[in-house]
């Protein structure tokens, strides 16, 4: 199994790569007959609530991974997020005198000696950026030796995985309801609400993307990077802050999130809608209770799916930059007047 998992991408010295980060599943033992998809589901079950720290990573293994995978970035329009394959090693160094991890200096600057600088700022005199837990040990301690294959089954994974509430508190069924979930197509709806999203106005395309949206045909980046290999990352090109999962493509991703609060709040001042009720509209067709008009409601949440799904192709899937956030106010005037031209029509003259 270790054997296996070190032929993964930029794991070869950590073989545990794999199972923290999605992003490294690239490999040719990884084919879509794999055991390794289900291997993979069932660490991912056990990080949905806490995420797993890696530990013992060695120090040429953080100077191959991207410098956003070391760093922690709280503004989304930050430089590395737009720059996603950026070597960590770029802009640290191992010192071969002290036996230490550390930034380049001046001189040693690559061939980024501004961002170099930047980043440098940022972590030692602005405090706006934080360097991962797993870094520090080789910035205040010499490296230990690397642990020898027959090691790493006693490695702290395996604790972490078992402090989880979830495997304390392990059930099959929950498993397998979990499961089920992320494969499933299938939806009980109501009739009254499936009669009322094929009878009330909405354009066509809009109603093609809904469509796509409740019956789970969406390709988002995740399910691309996993099933079929056609895009370099799971992560979000709108915002990179996060992976690019059905819930992050349709209301989590903060980008998006601002637009629909835009949208939302110019046509329901006095209400607030939360990630999870525009959720489960979009997924499960169900309706805010305090809703009068339904059919008014679906009209406005089709149109704004539409263009931020318009949007986020003609975006790219594999642009390095975020989606600008200055551009956020004149997006959602566009959609507002798409949305009055479905819900309010010009009437026929002739």
């Amino acid at each position: 199994m270790l054997d296996h998992l070190s032929h993964f991408q930029t794991s070869s010295l950590y073989p545990l790569l794999p199972l923290y980060d999605p992003e490294f599943r690239k490999s040719p033992v990884l084919n879509k007959f794999s055991i390794w998809h289900v291997i993979f589901e069932t660490f991912d079950y056990f990080q949905s609530s806490t995420k797993l720290q890696m530990i013992n990573v060695p120090v040429s293994t953080i100077l191959a991974l991207p410098l956003r995978k070391i760093i922690q970035v709280q503004d989304i329009s930050h430089w590395s997020l737009r720059h996603r394959n950026f070597a960590a090693g770029l802009f640290l160094i191992f010192d071969e005198q002290q036996q230490r991890l550390r930034l380049r200096v001046t001189h040693e600057f690559s061939r980024f000696p501004r961002l170099c600088q930047s980043l440098a700022n940022d972590i030692l005199c602005n405090r706006t950026i934080k360097l991962e837990a797993f870094v520090w040990p080789h910035i205040l301690t010499a490296p230990t030796s690397s642990l020898p294959p027959e090691s790493w089954s006693s490695h702290n994974l395996v604790s972490q995985v078992r402090t989880q509430q979830l495997w304390t508190q392990f059930q099959p069924n929950s498993f397998r309801r979990y499961y089920q979930q992320q494969c499933s197509t299938t939806h009980n709806f109501q009739i009254r609400n499936i009669k009322q999203f094929w009878r009330c106005r909405m354009f066509p395309q809009a109603r093609t993307v809904y469509y796509r949206v409740f019956s789970r045909c969406i390709p988002t980046k995740q399910l691309m990077f996993k099933h079929f290999g056609n895009v370099s990352s799971p992560q979000c090109s709108f915002c990179g802050t996060a992976e690019d999962s059905i819930t992050h493509f349709l209301v989590e991703c903060p980008i998006k999130r601002q637009i629909w609060q835009r949208v939302m709040s110019h046509y329901y001042p006095y209400l607030e809608f939360t990630p999870t009720m525009l959720y489960e509209s979009l997924c499960s067709l169900k309706h805010p209770l305090s809703m009068q008009n339904n059919e008014y409601y679906l009209a406005i949440v089709s149109t704004t799916l539409w263009q931020i799904w318009n949007l986020y192709w003609l975006h790219g899937t594999d642009n390095p930059r975020p989606y600008p956030v200055a551009n956020l106010p004149n997006f959602a005037s566009k959609v507002i007047q798409q949305i009055n031209k479905i819900i309010h029509p010009v009437p026929n003259l002739d």
